[in-house]
């Protein structure tokens, strides 16, 4: 979970804004590698960065989520739980 501000790296800033997106944005790639399902959700956003990261972390635009209240954080969370509910595992 992330305010989506990726503005450090290891607790520490040192300017480190851009570099941190790239490495949230290839961790996620790493994990979809190995089959995992990214969904990002993003509340009360102020920075593009941090859209844009999220928006890349997710890779399909139906599993970024932006919310601005509480009503909006809900409907994320369902939305992604249809989602989930909705895949079927096979052999």
């Amino acid at each position: 979970m992330t305010d989506g501000e990726f503005n450090t790296i290891a607790g520490s800033n040192s300017g480190g804004g851009a570099q941190s997106s790239r490495l949230a944005v290839i961790a996620c790639d790493a994990m979809r590698a190995k089959g995992v399902r990214v969904f990002t959700v993003g509340f009360k956003l102020s920075e593009a960065r941090a859209i844009q990261t999220l928006k890349n972390c997710a890779a399909d635009p139906r599993n970024f989520f932006e919310a601005t209240s509480g009503d909006e954080l809900r409907d994320a969370f369902a939305a992604i739980a249809q989602q989930i509910n909705n895949l079927r595992l096979t052999h």
